[in-house]
C-alpha cells in the first residue's frame, strides 16, 4: 500500500486504521497490527475457517504501510445500506441497555446472547444480500446466522466477539439484515511468543498445554444470572445448544466434515514472516481441540 494514501480516520477500536480507495473503486480499512503479535495472520486464517463453515464474512488482505504490517478489510455495506452495530441496536432497542459502558467496546454485563437473539428476532433481520450459502439445510434468518458466528468464535477461540465486533445492515427499504462477521484478530493464540509456544507444546504440566489455553477462552458475552465476569467461548456454545439446538446442530454438522487436514491447509498457506511453524502448529492444535469440545456439544440420536 502506496504511503500517504490514508483518507479518513476510523475512531471505532482501540487500534491505528484509517480508510483508504482500492483499485476497485471500493473502501478498504487499513488496520494496523500492533507489535509483537500475529493480528495479521489470525485475522486472515479466521476468514477462511468462516469460509469453510459457509458463514458470511469479511474478505481480509495483508499488506505493509510505511514499514508497518496490516491487514486490510474490503467494505462489506452495500450501497444505500447502513452499518449499525451491536450496542446501537441493543441501546435502541432496549432502553435499559448501558450506552455509556466504560469502557464502551469492552465487557458490558448487558451483552448476553439472549439480548442479542431478542434484538434481532424484534427486527425480523434476514441474511446478507449477497450471500448465497452452498450448504443444506441453510440457515433462515440473521438469527440463525448469528449462531454460526457464535460457533466460529468458539473454534477459533475469539475472545473480542464484544457488543461492538458484530452488526446488522439496514437498507433505505427499511429491511434489516445481519452483517458479516468480522474483526477476529484476539483468537488462536496470535498474542503469544514461539518461546511461550513452544514451551506450552512441550509441557508435561498437563495445566500448560494448548489445550488448556484453549478451554480458557473468553467471550463477549455475560450470563444474566451472574455478570461477575464473561462467559467462555465454549459457555455460550453450550447455552446456543440449550437453547437453540436445530440451528446449532447444522452449524456444528457443518464443522464435523472439516478435518486436520483442512486446517492444516489454511495454515500451511501462510507466509512464514508473519506466521512461523510454531505459530501454526500451536493454532491448528487449538482448532482442533476445540472441534473436539465443539462436536461433542451433539445431541444423542
Amino acid at each position: 500500500m502506496p504511503s500517504g494514501s490514508a483518507k479518513a480516520l476510523e475512531p471505532l477500536g482501540a487500534k491505528p486504521k484509517f480508510w483508504f480507495k482500492g483499485d476497485d473503486g471500493v473502501p478498504w480499512l487499513c488496520k494496523l497490527v500492533q507489535p509483537n503479535t500475529g493480528e495479521d495472520w489470525a485475522e486472515i486464517v479466521a476468514a477462511h475457517v468462516a469460509e469453510l463453515l459457509d458463514l458470511p464474512h469479511a474478505h481480509y488482505a495483508l499488506g505493509v504501510y510505511e514499514g508497518h504490517r496490516c491487514v486490510i478489510p474490503r467494505s462489506m455495506i452495500p450501497p444505500g445500506s447502513s452499518l449499525i452495530h451491536g450496542d446501537e441496536l441493543l441501546t435502541w432497542l432496549d432502553p435499559k441497555y448501558p450506552s455509556e459502558s466504560a469502557p464502551r467496546h469492552y465487557a458490558e454485563p448487558s451483552h448476553t446472547i439472549e439480548a442479542v437473539f431478542a434484538a434481532l428476532g424484534r427486527i425480523w433481520c434476514g441474511v446478507p444480500l449477497d450471500w448465497r450459502t452452498r450448504e443444506t439445510p441453510r440457515p433462515g434468518d440473521g438469527e440463525d446466522v448469528f449462531a454460526g458466528y457464535v460457533i466460529l468464535d468458539t473454534l477459533i477461540g475469539n475472545t473480542d466477539r464484544h457488543h461492538q465486533n458484530w452488526a446488522v445492515l439496514r437498507e433505505s427499504s427499511r429491511i434489516w439484515r445481519i452483517a458479516p462477521t468480522f474483526d477476529h484478530a484476539s483468537s488462536l493464540g496470535r498474542e503469544l511468543n514461539d518461546e511461550v509456544r513452544m514451551n506450552r507444546m512441550s509441557t508435561k504440566d498437563r495445566g500448560f498445554t494448548p489445550e488448556v489455553y484453549a478451554d480458557r477462552a473468553v467471550s463477549g458475552f455475560f450470563d444474566p444470572e451472574n455478570r461477575v465476569r464473561p462467559l467462555r467461548t465454549i459457555d455460550v456454545a453450550r447455552r446456543l445448544m440449550d437453547s437453540r439446538p436445530r440451528i446449532a446442530e447444522l452449524w456444528i454438522d457443518r464443522l464435523s466434515g472439516i478435518g486436520r487436514e483442512n486446517f492444516a491447509e489454511l495454515l500451511d498457506g501462510l507466509p512464514l514472516s508473519i506466521c512461523s511453524g510454531a505459530a501454526r502448529e500451536f493454532a491448528l492444535r487449538i482448532l482442533m481441540h476445540n472441534r473436539t469440545r465443539l462436536v461433542a456439544l451433539r445431541r444423542p440420536q
